[in-house]
């Protein structure tokens, strides 16, 4: 299933592909008008309007005033620095970023529950941040510092990560085909998420929860466990 924001090229055979997008559930929702014997493409859709730049300070003063459309954004600390970080324990709760760029590090505690950050380089580090039911669809976690997050229940389906992931629940988080063998999961909280056909390679889960998360499709042949619990309860020492 495809979930997320697209763009799906179909080509008949008669000069460029027509380009369509939006949000789409299952390739259904794309239109009546492609045709069986269409070739399809989906990939992420991208958008071309300019990025805006903006520092942390205008964009929690535009967020305490209601805004909360902050889409293709570029987020910037000024040359010299600051004594303070203003993202830090900050409130974003529920605000729009879909592919914005993430260039001030420190983000710890700050509260991103429910917001939409589909495709957004997220290039921060989110300690102990809230990003439950947070959109992560296709976005650059490759240098996002994760421990002791809240992912639960966030959509991370297509993300690109590279973390070490110590003490992050992820509780009920989807992660359908996702790469992760570059991930270092340990006493990490995995309950009831999603792992379809997601791939682990030569990963290590040290102390994980694995409990009731769906793994259908994934080889753990390469694995290394200690101490983990796994779906069916038992505990795999290696």
């Amino acid at each position: 299933m495809l979930v997320g924001y697209f763009k799906v090229k179909v080509d008949r055979g008669c000069g460029l592909p027509e380009v369509l997008g939006g949000r789409i559930e299952t390739t259904e929702d794309i239109g009546e008008s492609i045709m069986d014997d269409d070739w399809l493409m989906v990939e992420p859709f991208v958008p071309t309007n300019p990025r805006i730049d903006i520092t942390p300070e205008e964009l929690l003063r535009r967020y305490a005033a209601g805004e909360r459309d902050f889409e293709r954004v570029k987020i910037y600390s000024p040359i010299g620095g600051r004594v303070t970080n203003p993202l830090v324990n900050a409130n974003l709760s529920g605000v729009n970023l879909r592919f914005a760029k993430f260039s001030d590090p420190y983000m710890m505690g700050c509260n991103l529950s429910r917001a939409d950050l589909t495709g957004a380089k997220l290039s921060a580090c989110l300690e102990g941040a809230n990003l439950s039911y947070s959109n992560l669809t296709g976005a650059d976690l490759y240098r996002t510092i994760l421990h002791d997050a809240d992912l639960s229940y966030a959509n991370l389906t297509g993300a690109e990560m590279y973390n070490d992931l110590r003490k992050t629940n992820l509780t009920g988080a989807i992660l359908r085909n996702t790469n992760l063998e570059e991930v270092l999961f340990q006493y990490t909280n995995l309950t009831g998420a999603d792992l379809t056909g997601a791939i682990f390679g030569n990963g290590t889960l040290l102390h994980t929860n694995l409990t009731d998360a769906i793994t259908e499709g994934v080889d753990w042949s390469g694995v290394r466990f200690d101490h983990t619990l796994m779906p069916d309860g038992s505990i795999r020492i290696q």
